[in-house]
């Protein structure tokens, strides 16, 4: 029963996917569009479609997550680490805890978070250029405009759940 339920599931997604590329090659198509779990093609905003912008916008939201994410792990998190290269954050809280890794996908212009709590998320960049630029709470403005594609949640709002949970006496994210 389960080898046929896969089976017509791989056959309906193999058939969307084949009516999907027939309407691509009859219309004008974004450029970067990708298919999400749900079957619904999407589209990443136009604002980060140059490498250097992408990498400009990824990079302060991982730095700005990664200061206030070393201040909590410092305080709260008797061997806990934070470490940061070649766009990958990686936050160890514990061998209870767990470890949140968040990280660049240049390709898609996404960042993949994988937490110890809720598994895996890839989020798109929700807003435009000029709104990456304001200076206020950085981690507060870039992260509210990461949103991820599967139930429309923002990176930052994942983030702050999770900590709270997990260290239920640190200050806030």
């Amino acid at each position: 029963m389960a080898a046929t339920t896969s089976l017509t599931s791989f056959a309906t997604a193999a058939r969307w996917l084949v009516r999907l590329r027939q309407r691509a090659s009859t219309a004008a198509v974004p450029q970067l569009c990708h298919v999400t779990r749900l079957g619904t093609a999407t589209t990443h905003s136009t604002a980060l479609e140059d490498e250097s912008v992408f990498h400009r916008v990824a990079d302060r939201t991982i730095h700005a997550l990664q200061e206030r994410v070393e201040a909590i792990v410092d305080d709260h998190c008797d061997g806990g680490d934070v470490t940061y290269g070649d766009g990958v954050l990686t936050v160890f809280l514990g061998h209870d805890e767990g470890t949140f890794v968040l990280n660049k996908q240049t390709p898609n212009r996404q960042l993949w978070l994988s937490s110890p709590v809720s598994g895996p998320f890839r989020y798109d960049y929700g807003g435009t250029t000029g709104d990456a630029e304001a200076d206020d709470d950085e981690l507060d403005t870039l992260g509210n405009l990461w949103v991820s594609q599967r139930d429309g949640h923002k990176l930052v709002h994942k983030l702050r759940e999770e900590f709270a949970q997990l260290l239920p006496s640190a200050q806030p994210l």
